[in-house]
């Protein structure tokens, strides 16, 4: 699958509203939300939600990644877990 076009103004509305401890984002794709939020470690490390229905899978992401290889980590595993729910 072809690398998905970052939307544009996310990393922007992370940066401003991190210290608020504020959910970052809502985006969607292929049916599922996701989420990213700050952790309140000394890291400053993000949070990474994958969620449909009843199911939330989540990450812990360095905050050194690129907003893009962030996004581009929840693509690729979305489009693992629709592949899943279309062999089963």
């Amino acid at each position: 699958m072809d690398r998905v076009n970052p939307v544009h103004g996310w990393f922007t509305f992370i940066n401003s509203n991190y210290s608020e401890g504020l959910t970052m984002a809502r985006l969607s794709y292929r049916t599922w939300f996701i989420n990213c939020k700050p952790l309140k470690n000394e890291s400053r490390d993000w949070q990474l939600e994958l969620e449909k229905g009843n199911t939330i899978h989540t990450f812990t992401i360095s905050n050194k990644l690129k907003l893009i290889d962030v996004e581009y980590f929840a693509y690729k595993k979305i489009d693992g877990y629709v592949d899943e729910e279309i062999k089963s």
